[in-house]
């Protein structure tokens, strides 16, 4: 949940952990909040290193989240985590207290992405690079709670105008810290063409849009229509980092909350997530790197 930007010459890029609104409130904007019962497998997770993210159960020991929410945890890290409709950290006596056993950052992620260059890889529109998925696993040493429950990772692909559900714990201030309250919100919305990436930045060239759409998913932000508010549409803030992409109304994971093309006042055009089912005759497919590191019933 690094808090840093990257600014181009055609828009500001953040992390999902890091958006910021015109509004009193920094969480998943225009979302909704989760009740008790709702969207149970999505975490909340916290440590020294890694701040706050959210997370998803997909299985009795494994959270799947984003890459750079995890790059510097290491097996024997103490990681927190809690399905809470709320976090408090400063009450982590109530949180599931995990030891990491292992890390597996995406296979590309590792080989060209370590915390000095993490900006550059999560900025979709990068002149001649498309940057690689942006996931990690965790799992830890003891099983997370059996209460709760486990999504898991849908085989089939998105396509644009599926219907989807956004789910992230977003802070209520500019600052995720162990004082700061949270909420886990979600929001319902559809996917997009892959190429509308290029409606607010021209740098994903046709060279290297077929690499971009098998690696990436796009929501439309608030701010979608260009310089109008749509209620109908959510944008990612502080602490989404991570957070699922569900099939609406399904326990079934099909992306992971990475960034947001942001307006000039903070609140995204377009939210970035990295798709889990890809093309799977490429060599470095992300549903076959999954399927080597998760337990069979983490898929269907």
């Amino acid at each position: 949940m690094r808090r840093m930007t990257l600014i181009s010459s055609l828009f500001l890029l953040t992390q999902a952990c890091g958006s910021q609104s015109d509004t009193s409130t920094l969480e998943l904007i225009n979302g909704d909040f989760a009740k008790s019962h709702q969207f149970q497998p999505t975490v909340v997770i916290y440590s020294d290193e890694l701040g706050t993210c959210t997370a998803t159960k997909v299985s009795p020991r494994h959270l799947i989240t984003a890459a750079h929410c995890a790059q510097e945890l290491t097996p024997g890290d103490a990681v927190h985590a809690s399905n809470f409709p709320t976090r408090d950290t400063a009450n982590l006596q109530k949180w599931f207290p995990g030891i990491v056993k292992t890390i597996q950052v995406s296979p590309d992620w590792q080989r060209y992405c370590n915390v000095s260059t993490s900006l550059m890889c999560q900025d979709p529109t990068m002149v001649g690079f498309v940057p690689p998925p942006d996931i990690a696993t965790i799992e830890f040493t003891k099983a997370l709670p059996t209460q709760w429950p486990s999504a898991r990772i849908d085989t089939r692909a998105v396509a644009e105008g599926d219907d989807i559900t956004i789910v992230g714990y977003g802070c209520e201030t500019a600052v995720c810290d162990e004082s700061t309250i949270v909420r886990k919100k979600f929001g319902h919305t559809k996917a997009l063409a892959p190429r509308d990436i290029n409606k607010y930045s021209q740098e994903v060239s046709e060279f290297s849009m077929d690499v971009f759409a098998d690696r990436f998913l796009l929501t439309p932000g608030l701010y979608y229509e260009r310089n109008r508010i749509n209620l109908n549409h959510v944008s990612l803030g502080f602490g989404d980092s991570g957070g699922p992409v569900y099939r609406k109304n399904q326990y079934l994971l099909v992306g992971i909350n990475n960034t947001s093309i942001d307006h000039q006042n903070g609140t995204s055009y377009i939210n970035v997530h990295s798709r889990l089912a890809d093309d799977p005759t490429r060599p470095d497919s992300t549903l076959k790197w999954l399927k080597s590191i998760l337990p069979t019933g983490s898929f269907q």
